[in-house]
């Protein structure tokens, strides 16, 4: 298994409650699709550095997940056909133990 972040922008004409509704139910997504959820960031609603879809804001958000690398693919196709996101990336992370450290509280700044 390995250990991923999604980072995805929501649009700015949803509430604060909603945006962070979507990020439930994309957690709710991942761990129906058999992945872990390590943690989840809600950054808030932040400017974009250029305009999508007529959004000058969005709201920013945060899940990092381990699952077996074939998941990626599936959500890839599910986030391209539904387009719940203005924008998402996943990336592979390779030193994940930051994560489970810092929620364990054994994360010493070094």
């Amino acid at each position: 298994m390995q250990t991923y972040e999604l980072t995805f922008i929501v649009g700015e004409d949803l509430t604060q409650d909603k945006a962070e509704a979507v990020m439930h139910d994309t957690k709710k997504l991942l761990e129906s699709k058999g992945a872990t959820v390590i943690d989840e960031f809600f950054w808030g609603k932040r400017k974009l550095t250029y305009q999508i879809n007529k959004n000058i804001f969005g709201y920013y958000c945060i899940l990092v997940f381990s699952a077996e690398n074939t998941l990626v693919n599936t959500l890839t196709q599910e986030f391209n056909i539904t387009r719940r996101f203005l924008r998402y990336l996943i990336t592979i992370l390779h030193d994940a133990t930051f994560f489970e450290e810092q929620r364990s509280g054994e994360y010493k700044e070094r």
